[in-house]
């Protein structure tokens, strides 16, 4: 009986996606850089390009900037197809010899190929790449999760403007110096409904000292014997309400949400504007904000306001953590977790309040109105403030600063 014969395996070698990618990078952009150096007028900026070739702005900026680039950092903005087909019909009108025409033209062949063979389409190589931290787009990144905020208002039937989180930390104690009071001011600017058939239905998270206490349950006024915090309920601030006032229909889960359904007439012209504060007495001495996101909302803004000189400004950052799996224990803060959405808290100043802000004229009013309320205007705190754009429905969005060692 013959034995069959073993053939040896063949050994396949795929070329590393991150130095296939650059190399063809590489070539677009030296390509590019080729012919503006070759124009008949000096380029130094991109509206001398747009002059020169009588582009559109847009697409003179992209090739500007991608001709003085190298690596991945301006992947995002490739032109289109038919955008370099028009800036090289350009160049050949005013002379830019074949050769270097040729070669932008070969240069976009080999990048669209690799775009669709190792990633289906243009987005998908975006996105491969942005997977590599070191080479992010933020305008590309914003521009994506605009997009989500647009499906995700279509999907779920809601949207909002801005949510406005301001935590304003005293203490009036001197016995307590472990612990403080604090006020967690909440504005929701322009809440709509997009389904004439669906309510509007608001969710609270107020964390406290872990994610077992993500609840807004009422306490009875008053301090504890045992000394822990106390949560105040939550107190409506009409004067800065849209008028007339929803009606609003509270349900407590049994997981101890409670939901604020908001009856409201749906589209723009019915949008509705609510500001309330909770007051939480002996809360942990701990300088940070969190907001779980349960609604598309355009922008939030978290704001810390801490008695001066017990902060450390150097040590203000934020962070966003998403868990696609598990999405209620991105509360865990995992540094697995964390996202590489690049956010920042700036440092505002010492101050009795917090500065305007824009798009909500009446933001410093309804703060100095809570103030005067609890008796704590005419303080002065270190005022920290964080904008998020288009933040992404179920992460976790913490802006935090260290106390001051002394």
């Amino acid at each position: 009986m013959r034995m069959m014969s073993t053939a040896s395996p063949v050994v396949v070698s795929v070329p590393p996606f991150e130095s296939t990618a650059t190399a063809i990078m590489d070539e677009l952009q030296a390509s590019l850089g080729s012919l503006v150096t070759d124009l008949p007028e000096p380029i130094r900026r991109a509206v001398d390009l747009e002059r020169s070739l009588r582009l559109e702005k847009k697409l003179a900026w992209q090739v500007f900037r991608l001709s003085r680039s190298v690596g991945l950092r301006e992947i995002a903005n490739v032109p289109s197809r038919a955008g370099l087909e028009r800036v090289i019909e350009a160049s050949r009108r005013k002379h830019v010899p074949k050769q270097i025409t040729d070669r932008i033209s070969k240069a976009l062949e080999r990048f669209e190929d690799f775009a669709e063979t190792q990633c289906g389409n243009r987005i998908g190589l975006i996105s491969m790449v942005s997977g590599l931290t070191h080479q992010k787009s933020d305008q590309f990144e914003l521009k994506v999760r605009k997009a989500y905020f647009q499906a995700a208002s279509h999907v779920w039937g809601m949207q909002a403007r801005m949510q406005i989180r301001t935590a304003i930390a005293h203490n009036p104690d001197p016995v307590y110096t472990d612990s403080q009071d604090e006020v967690l001011i909440s504005t929701d600017l322009d809440m709509q409904r997009l389904r004439l058939s669906d309510p509007l239905v608001v969710v609270r998270w107020v964390l406290a000292e872990g994610p077992e206490d993500c609840r807004d349950h009422v306490i009875p006024e008053g301090r504890t014997k045992n000394g822990d915090p106390v949560n105040h309920p939550v107190e409506l601030l009409p004067e800065f309400c849209s008028q007339p006032l929803p009606k609003i229909v509270a349900k407590r889960g049994e997981d101890g949400l409670v939901e604020n359904e908001l009856i409201v007439p749906p589209g723009r012209a019915g949008a509705v504007t609510l500001c309330s504060s909770q007051l939480t007495e002996r809360s942990r001495i701990d300088y940070n904000g969190r907001m779980f996101i349960t609604m598309p909302v355009e922008e939030i803004v978290w704001e810390l306001l801490i008695p001066a000189g017990l902060s450390n400004p150097a040590t203000a950052r934020a962070a966003v953590y998403g868990r696609r799996p598990h999405p209620e224990r991105v509360l865990e803060e995992r540094p697995v977790d964390l996202l590489p959405q690049r956010e920042t808290v700036t440092y505002l100043g010492a101050m009795e309040s917090v500065p305007a802000l824009d798009g909500v004229p009446g933001h410093p009013d309804s703060v100095r109105h809570v103030l005067q309320k609890l008796g704590w205007l005419g303080m002065r705190f270190d005022v920290y403030r964080c904008r998020v754009r288009y933040p992404v429905l179920h992460t976790l969005v913490v802006a935090q600063v260290d106390v001051l060692k002394q």
